[in-house]
């Protein structure tokens, strides 16, 4: 019985080396080509100061590339803000079933794949976690050799919110409500904005922040959105956003949660304000500003008719692409009463549905 567990370990042995020398040799038949070579796709916020290595706050931002093959490693800079804070990402082989990781070092060495066949293949890479989480950095890209990409239109949606558009507290598979850190439920990928956005196979930008309101913020944020909405990691400190690159056809507002029952004239003053803001912006876009789909009812009534006004307000003055959308239902079964990955989908439906109708059979022409 003993000889046969020998032989078994043996065997074992032997078949690890073997895959072990066939690893070692992808690898040496890769190269590495740095985090800004032009054949990589990048949506969202990202900051090329160091055009060698991209780097992104926002949640939701992602890069797109092709490969040649069999084996990907992704290079990654994780800011670990505050010491112990490391974003997590979402990984997407071959439009495969996302993986999402959380990164454990400074200089994270990402596998996105190995021993795959010899042939070209796609990898979508998305920051789950927001800009308070702390940056990310694309160093570089390990691989046989990078694929163009086919320039192709795809419209841009964009997305403007809070703690809900971040995709905040709806991921428990892995690190329950309550348990770990404040962000490790965080899942841009599968939140909403993302969802209708490959639903209609758009680029997605997610241009929120936990916490953050219109007139007034929660938990000791500073600044409110008008504030920092030009800024690429939404702080006053970064840089400022270039936005005549990627403009949107789709914005949706998703902000009034963390202002409470603020006074009428003062959340509705703003509110006009900073749509003529993302006007100047955005001149062809259409906007759609939609209610809390957190609120209570008493907070739902209170956004509701101050949207309607700020609505009419803005028709009357000409601007006929600035829309409202009420949520149908209350969506807080998540951590700390945030929607659930289910309740995303279920407002991705809802909202998706609301966006189609608008577009109608444009929805993809420019």
């Amino acid at each position: 019985m003993s000889a046969m567990k020998n032989l078994v370990f043996l065997i074992l042995i032997v078949i690890l080396s073997a895959c072990s020398a066939t690893f070692d040799k992808q690898k040496r038949g890769s190269s590495i080509f740095n985090g800004g070579d032009d054949r990589i796709s990048f949506q969202g916020r990202f900051g090329f100061e160091d055009s060698l290595h991209p780097i992104f706050w926002a949640p939701g931002s992602y890069l797109e590339l092709k490969f040649e093959g069999t084996f990907c490693e992704i290079n990654l800079e994780d800011q670990v803000k505050y010491g112990n804070h490391h974003n997590y990402i979402e990984i997407v082989l071959d439009n495969q079933q996302p993986r999402r990781i959380q990164l454990k070092e400074q200089y994270n060495k990402v596998l996105i794949g190995k021993y795959l066949k010899d042939t070209i293949h796609t990898v979508l890479v998305c920051k789950n976690t927001e800009s308070a989480i702390g940056y990310l950095r694309l160093e570089s890209i390990r691989c046989k050799n990078l694929i163009p990409i086919e320039k192709k239109f795809k419209p841009v949606f964009e997305f403007i919110g809070n703690s809900i558009t971040c995709g905040n507290g709806m991921d428990d598979s892995e690190i329950k409500c309550k348990q770990g850190k404040w962000f490790d439920q965080h899942n841009a990928y599968m939140s909403y904005g993302a969802l209708i956005s490959r639903r209609f196979d758009a680029n997605w930008r997610l241009s929120a922040v936990s916490g953050i309101g219109l007139t007034r913020n929660c938990c000791g944020l500073e600044n409110t959105m008008p504030e920092v909405y030009d800024r690429i990691a939404f702080k006053m400190t970064s840089e400022k956003w270039n936005f005549s690159t990627q403009q949107p056809k789709v914005v949706c507002v998703t902000l009034g949660q963390n202002d409470g029952m603020q006074k009428e004239e003062i959340y509705i003053s703003t509110y006009l304000k900073f749509l003529k803001t993302l006007r100047t912006y955005y001149p062809k876009a259409k906007i759609i500003c939609c209610s809390s789909p957190m609120a209570n009812k008493r907070l739902k009534k209170h956004l509701e008719k101050c949207i309607s006004e700020v609505i009419q307000k803005v028709n009357a003055a000409g601007d006929s692409n600035v829309y409202s959308y009420f949520y149908r239902q209350r969506y807080k079964g998540g951590c700390d009463n945030h929607p659930t990955m289910e309740e995303h989908q279920m407002m991705a439906n809802e909202l998706g549905d609301f966006i189609g109708g608008i577009l109608g059979e444009n929805i993809v022409s420019k």
